[in-house]
């Protein structure tokens, strides 16, 4: 066993590291190809020995080995999250397609709250890709595929209804389309209506909270949605 988690702590670290670079490009509109891994700072390419996930960082001490600026401690945090999430999602499923499928839901997730938490932004292909991977979990864990979305798109249906309502009323845009998309990937992964009004109560708590502390007018949704859906799912499945 301790070989497999080695494998799977490994896997999720280098996947961290491709995570990293579409969070830093993707709300820049840059190509997540090229050009290579360079410095933010002084736009030096990375050389291999740059690039291992978490352990380059650690022996530079978090610093540039060209211009010795510091980088970002974004790296190393989305790394090592990334990997805890491929350890969790072993840990419930073992080697199995839901392994797969719930790693890449949480891990897309998580990149695009990451982006909504630093630019106030969300990215249709990639919430998109979320709600695909919900709809493929729910496929082959559910015996009646097309009976078990009827909740899901029901919910949504009235969110929908509920977003255009507020919106004549307060003549702005309270519950954004990513949201609403994120919301139907949450209630098809989740599939249990009580669960679901959990979420939706929990993360509507912490976001009030977070408005009330720091006074503003708009804040990125998507952070307070994905704790309550990663800890409700984890902890049905358990």
């Amino acid at each position: 066993m301790w070989f497999e988690w080695i494998l799977v702590i490994i896997f999720g670290l280098c996947f961290g590291s491709f995570a990293n670079v579409i969070i830093t490009r993707v709300p820049h509109r840059q190509s997540i190809f090229c050009p290579p891994s360079h410095c933010e700072k002084c736009q030096t390419s990375l050389q291999p020995h740059h690039l291992i996930p978490l352990f380059s960082y650690l022996l530079l001490f978090g610093r540039c080995a060209f211009c010795h600026q510091r980088i970002s401690w974004i790296y190393p945090f989305t790394e090592c999250c990334i990997m805890i999430l491929a350890c969790i999602s072993f840990y419930f499923y073992s080697f199995s397609v839901n392994t797969i499928l719930i790693f890449l839901f949480f891990t897309s997730f998580f990149i695009a709250t990451l982006i909504d938490a630093f630019h106030q932004e969300v990215h249709a292909e990639i919430l998109f890709f979320v709600l695909l991977l919900s709809c493929i979990f729910l496929y082959f864990n559910s015996e009646f595929f097309l009976n078990s979305l009827i909740e899901p798109l029901a919910i949504i249906g009235f969110i929908c209804l509920l977003s255009i309502f507020l919106q004549a009323i307060l003549h702005k845009k309270v519950i954004g389309e990513g949201d609403i998309v994120v919301l139907a990937a949450t209630a098809i992964l989740i599939n249990n209506l009580y669960l679901f009004n959990l979420i939706l109560l929990s993360s509507s708590c912490l976001a009030l909270i977070w408005l009330l502390i720091k006074k503003q007018q708009k804040i990125a949704l998507l952070p307070f949605l994905f704790f309550p859906t990663f800890y409700l799912f984890f902890g049905q499945s358990q």
